[in-house]
């Protein structure tokens, strides 16, 4: 791995190296510009602002664009000022953050540069980035002109191909007409020649291919200099292509080494951050799991709505609650019981019977407070007030009785000892919250509490017995059985009711 993001680095620095040397090589060139001038400083301008382009430093390429203008205004070269727009609108466009300035700004310069120049390719070359202009920014009117301009120009282009096909056809008969007239010529001359005297026809012979031999050096010579002035225009053009082409291949070949190592780097990365992803993925699963774990250890201790905001705030605030039902279970004989058990069965058959008790709470939308050694205490209308507390707390009490009824039944045909409970039940105003910092507890406290204690402690086994107070709250529901005043310490003597069963509703 180390070799290779070496390989990556010295891939990189090579690059760099490379391009760095081409633009100190234009650095150069635009200090040696200085030096020229006229003519020569208008084409070499021209030439940098191309290879500037190619190497993609539009800002150097518009700069000496516009040199090149300047100078060429100065000669009074119409065709360089056209070819200096031309390139300094390519520039402008090439830009990735065009801003629409810019963009009126290379429209004006390329149609300036189209009425400038006399040469159709520069004038179809302009009307094509016309084209994609207002294409771009949705100007149709002007593109239709510009369409049929391009149409225009493009025919013209055709017709002014075929006029040249035309000359140089009509050049090649002028050479032919030339040859025959030659060869006419010279029969002529043999006919004259059979008609004097050798020492005539010698002489004449003589003059004739004198005079033949310096017009064919005249006509050679013409032909000559029309022939080095051509090839000295092609070579100029041929030179400025080859440095753009040049150019293009050094900078796409910087390109191209650039991208592979890019590439490369970014597979490297793209790996890195897989595995980071992955990595980060499965840590959040196991961070989630563990927080699950903890937030149901917490549900387990404490309700949902103490535990949300003992999460949030850090702490759960106290609250009063005007009307909730306080449940209690305690089984009777418990210390004989446990004397004839095992530890571990014990524990097992409390847990067991704490368990369907916990089931049955739930159901109800009761809230298990705690067990106290074999006592079992729930609680109903809270955390959130509930007015149908009294019926659903009782109704969970005879539930508890049936399901310990069942057990009692099973228990007597295997053999084995069971419990039997009391059951007590109070409604009132209490106080809940949560007490403790390090091992949390979610308890109620007031004369409910008290109240609903004494209602277990003073019944029957196997019975629910609840207060006047939640009689009243469930009068007409459930069938009872009136126990009169019964005394309780430090209480006085208090009303209490057996509860049996719902009544069936009529119908």
């Amino acid at each position: 791995m180390k070799a290779f993001r070496l390989l990556i680095l010295i891939a990189l620095l090579g690059m760099v190296g490379r391009m760095n040397a081409q633009t100190e090589m234009l650095g150069q060139r635009e200090e040696k510009l200085k030096e020229l001038s006229g003519k020569a400083r208008v084409q070499e301008a021209l030439n940098l602002s191309r290879e500037y382009y190619v190497a993609r430093d539009l800002e150097k390429s518009a700069e000496m664009a516009g040199l090149a203008y300047t100078e060429a205004a100065i000669e009074n070269d119409s065709e360089a000022m056209a070819q200096a727009l031309s390139l300094e609108s390519k520039a402008l466009l090439a830009d990735l953050d065009l801003r629409p300035a810019q963009r009126l700004k290379a429209i004006k310069k390329l149609q300036e540069s189209t009425s400038l120049t006399s040469r159709i390719a520069l004038k179809l070359e302009n009307l094509k980035l016309l084209r994609q202009v207002y294409a771009q920014i949705g100007k149709n009117k002007e593109l239709r002109e510009v369409e049929r301009e391009i149409a225009r120009l493009t025919a013209e282009q055709n017709k002014g191909l075929e006029q040249e096909l035309a000359v140089a056809s009509q050049e090649k008969e002028k050479m032919t007409e030339v040859q025959a007239s030659l060869a006419k010529t010279l029969d002529q001359i043999e006919g004259a020649i059979q008609s004097m005297s050798e020492s005539q026809a010698k002489s004449e012979l003589l003059l004739a291919q004198q005079k033949s031999i310096l017009d064919s050096m005249a006509f050679l010579s013409m032909i000559d200099s029309l022939k080095l002035s051509q090839q000295d225009m092609l070579l100029s053009e041929q030179e400025a292509i080859l440095r753009e082409r040049e150019a293009q291949l050094g900078m796409q070949k910087a390109q191209r080494n650039f991208f592979v190592s890019l590439t490369a780097l970014v597979l490297v990365l793209a790996g890195g951050l897989t595995i980071r992803y992955f990595s980060m993925q499965r840590y959040n699963r196991v961070i989630a799991a563990e927080k699950q774990r903890s937030d149901d250890l917490l549900l387990n201790i404490l309700p949902q709505k103490v535990a949300d905001e003992l999460k949030l705030n850090g702490k759960a605030q106290a609250q009063v609650f005007e009307n909730a039902s306080v449940l209690f279970v305690d089984f009777e004989g418990f210390s004989q019981f446990a004397a004839n058990l095992p530890p571990r069965e014990l524990v097992e058959t409390l847990d067991f019977c704490f368990q369907r008790f916990d089931q049955i709470s739930a159901k109800y939308g009761l809230e298990k407070i705690k067990t106290i050694g074999d006592a079992y205490m729930a609680a109903g209308g809270l955390p959130s007030p509930d007015p149908a507390n009294p019926q659903k707390v009782v109704d969970a009490a005879l539930e508890i009785k049936e399901f310990l009824d069942e057990w009692k039944e099973e228990r007597e045909a295997e053999g084995k000892p069971y419990l039997r409970a009391r059951i007590g039940i109070h409604t009132g105003p209490l106080v809940a919250g949560v007490v403790g910092k390090k091992k949390f507890a979610y308890d109620i406290w007031g004369d409910t509490v008290n109240v609903a204690s004494r209602m277990e402690s003073s019944g029957v086994s196997g019975k629910v017995n609840v207060s006047a107070t939640t009689y009243d709250e469930i009068n007409d529901e459930f069938e009872r059985e009136h126990r009169g005043k019964i005394p309780i310490k430090n209480l006085g003597e208090l009303d209490m009711y057996f509860v049996e069963k719902k009544v069936k509703s009529e119908g």
